[in-house]
């Protein structure tokens, strides 16, 4: 993903990139003011620098993909997600062989697949080094209008 990623941003295009994290992240170190702002109990803390806005938000519950989404409409081209496997939005389903026999997928919700090894399945398969094809096949299926960026 941080491949497509690079070369997405090359073609001028604006990326999200939306990471699953289910079993808890810390994006903050202890001991800085944001921390202890959010550790008293703030519902929202946003960090501010020149270039960069971190915002933090508690939720009730879990957040879906959808209303994650929902958060960046306008605000860039494409958004790219890794994991919410179980969201029912287009899925191109990363795997290795000596971490999963088995896709986690079936492949009616899938678009394509990225693999170490051939599989036996009626999809298109990329390997990880078929960068170039693979954003071509992910601009074709999201119609991502380049606008004479190429």
């Amino acid at each position: 993903m941080e491949q497509v990623v690079g070369e997405l941003k090359r073609k001028g295009l604006r990326i999200a990139a939306v990471k699953h994290a289910h079993r808890g992240f810390d994006i903050d170190r202890p001991g800085k003011d944001s921390c202890r702002y959010w550790a008293a109990g703030a519902d929202i803390v946003i960090v501010a620098l020149q270039t960069q806005l971190v915002t933090i938000q508690r939720t009730k519950e879990e957040v879906d993909l959808d209303s994650v989404a929902e958060m960046m409409n306008g605000k860039v081209d494409l958004v790219l997600v890794e994991g919410f496997k179980h969201s029912s939005q287009p899925k191109i389903e990363v795997t290795l062989s000596s971490n999963n026999p088995e896709l986690s997928c079936s492949t009616s919700e899938l678009l394509a697949v990225v693999s170490d090894r051939p599989l036996n399945v009626d999809i298109p398969q990329f390997r990880f080094n078929d960068k170039d094809d693979l954003v071509s096949f992910v601009l074709e299926q999201s119609k991502v209008a380049l606008g004479g960026r190429s």
